[in-house]
């Protein structure tokens, strides 16, 4: 990216999304940033771990609004992610939420819909 151009502005999670991961049963646990991070800042400090995403998309069942949650897997190796299920990931995906699981060997994330 070229200096003078502006970096795209990371989404930053409603207070409505904030609400209903604080309620859900499988995000109540989940540590929400203050302010969204890249994937790439979030993990700089860590190598060989194990990453399930889980998407903060709004959907709504039988007129009840829940968190769209697991998407996929990934290894964070390196600085590199490695896709364990086919999928694509990047470095720049938004992490907006997070739980450690085993001892820094497998973290959860919320992501948006950047990856």
């Amino acid at each position: 990216m070229c200096n003078n151009q502006e970096r795209p502005k990371i989404k930053t999670l409603s207070a409505e999304e904030k609400k209903l991961i604080k309620n859900s049963e499988g995000y109540k646990d989940f540590t929400i940033l203050d302010k969204p991070i890249k994937l790439g800042d979030f993990m700089a400090d860590k190598d060989d771990v194990v990453v399930e995403t889980h998407s903060s998309s709004v959907w709504e069942v039988n007129g009840e609004k829940r968190i769209l949650g697991f998407c996929g897997k990934f290894r964070w190796k390196d600085k590199n992610v490695i896709p364990l299920d086919g999928d694509s990931y990047n470095k720049d995906m938004t992490v907006y939420g997070y739980r450690w699981w085993l001892e820094d060997v497998l973290v959860f994330i919320l992501v948006g819909d950047d990856w």
